[in-house]
Formats: structure tokens, C-alpha cells, sequence
């Protein structure tokens, strides 16, 4: 399993490297995505459970995805955009209506995703999403988290669609 993750992982960082050259911590996102792959999870124990890394212990493996995650350099809007083109485009094609899903999921006590998705092959392919800390029995604040757009003030037209009334950025 770890030799399969790693040969993904090589694809995946080429992929990246092709679409975002100037994208920094490339190799360790293409490691995240290629476990992610292998584990069919998003749960962040069962990736450092997966995650071919030198450390005995998962939860120093949790610890390493948590910092890659939290990185500033990691932008998870730069990351997902040319695919999101892509994926549109190609949904687009056919010149049928695209189905749009809104959805508003709990992750834990404290923090809620919103996250937007097209409805292709018969599947959610994530566009973009927003992880909020979640006031006690509330929806997401709609406050912009720290990885939105540059310069974003919750403005139509700033590139950041913290909310559920705005669309995303074209």
C-alpha cells in the first residue's frame, strides 16, 4: 500500500507542479492527496493511519498533516481552481444545465464546511469550500477564514464567497 501511495503521489505532484508552478509544499500535497486516495477518507485519523511518513506513531503523522494544512503557504483556493475550471468545463460541454450542490456538513463540535460541488457522472466533485468555527447551535459565521482570497472584505465581486448568498468567483 505505502509503494502504491507514493507512485500516486509522484503523478499527483507532476499534475501539480504542470498547473501550479509557482505553488509552494507541492510534494507533501500530492502526498496527502494520493492517501487520501488509497484511504477513500477525509478523516484526518485515518489519513495519518495511512501516510507513508518515517514516524512511528500516527498521531505525529496527524500532527504533520494538521501543520501542512494550517500552513499559510497552502492555499487551499489556488490549489482547487484550475481543477475546478477544469472540472466546469468539462461538465459544461455538453451544454446541459450544471447542478450545483450546496452543502452545509458538521466536522466537530466547534467547526462546520460548507462546501460547493457540481454533479457530474453521478458524483459531488468539490469546487470549493469554507471551514468555519461554529457558534453553539449556529450555522458558519460567514466571517472569511484566513485562506480566502487576498484583499477579501465578504464583498461580491472580491473573490470570496464566505456565505451562502454569493456565488463563486468566476
Amino acid at each position: 500500500m505505502m509503494n502504491g501511495i507514493k507512485e500516486i503521489a509522484e503523478s499527483v505532484s507532476s499534475e501539480l507542479k504542470h498547473r501550479l508552478p509557482k505553488q509552494r509544499k507541492r510534494t507533501k500535497l500530492a502526498l496527502l492527496v494520493s492517501t487520501m486516495l488509497e484511504v477513500r477518507s477525509a478523516n484526518l485519523m485515518d489519513l495519518a493511519a495511512g501516510l507513508p511518513r518515517d514516524a512511528d506513531r500516527t498521531d505525529m503523522r496527524y500532527q504533520w498533516i494538521i501543520r501542512l494544512l494550517g500552513n499559510p503557504l497552502v492555499i487551499s483556493d489556488a490549489v482547487m481552481e484550475p481543477f475546478a475550471r477544469e472540472v466546469l468545463e468539462r461538465a459544461a460541454a455538453d451544454g446541459e444545465p450544471l447542478s450545483l450542490i450546496l452543502d452545509q456538513s458538521k466536522m466537530s463540535d466547534r467547526h462546520q464546511v460548507l462546501m460547493l460541488a457540481v454533479r457530474w457522472g453521478g458524483r459531488a466533485l468539490p469546487l470549493a469550500w469554507r471551514v468555519e468555527e461554529a457558534r453553539s447551535g449556529s450555522t458558519p459565521s460567514g466571517r472569511c477564514s484566513r485562506r480566502s482570497s487576498p484583499g477579501c472584505r465578504n464583498r461580491p465581486g472580491s473573490g470570496c464567497w464566505a456565505t451562502a448568498s454569493m456565488a463563486p468567483p468566476t
